[in-house]
């Protein structure tokens, strides 16, 4: 038998009404599990909110310092190149009391007692070699020729 106008039309009903309720049970189901992953993804942020907030208030909010603890290092860095300056400069004599006119004069005082030193010296040593010395000679030259040593200037007040 062949269908007619009202029986398709009434197959065409049913089938519309088949598919909406398909679509609707469809979307209901998709709606539940995007709903389903929504409320899990909320779950997760809320406990890692929590944790992240539990670890926030154990970190201390001041840490107390101690000034005392460990200063012997940082001050031996700081004052130890100072100090090897400073025992340079005294080794180099920049604090003697002596100032610097009176230091020049006492060492030309110095320079003068030196070269009177070499000049004596030369003259010994050129006389011990005149003499065509032997042992003997050069024992009588020591004694009447002692090595010189300048008495030591007396101080200026």
């Amino acid at each position: 038998m062949l269908p007619t106008p009202e029986n398709l039309a009434a197959a065409g009903k049913q089938a519309a009404a088949r598919i909406e309720a398909a679509i609707t049970a469809g979307t209901q189901a998709g709606t539940q599990q995007v709903m389903a992953s929504v409320q899990e993804s909320t779950r997760q942020l809320t406990a890692a909110a929590a944790a992240l907030t539990k670890a926030a208030e154990s970190v201390p909010r001041s840490v107390p310092v101690d000034f005392l603890q460990g200063w012997r290092w940082p001050t031996g860095l700081a004052l130890g190149p100072v100090l090897l300056v400073l025992l340079g400069l005294w080794i180099g004599g920049a604090f003697s009391g002596v100032s610097q006119v009176k230091y020049d004069s006492q060492r030309a005082v110095a320079q003068e007692l030196a070269d009177e030193r070499n000049f004596y010296q030369t003259q010994i040593d050129a006389f011990g070699k005149d003499m065509k010395s032997n042992p003997e000679t050069r024992k009588v030259v020591k004694s009447y020729f002692p090595k010189y040593v300048p008495l030591p200037p007396a101080e200026a007040k």
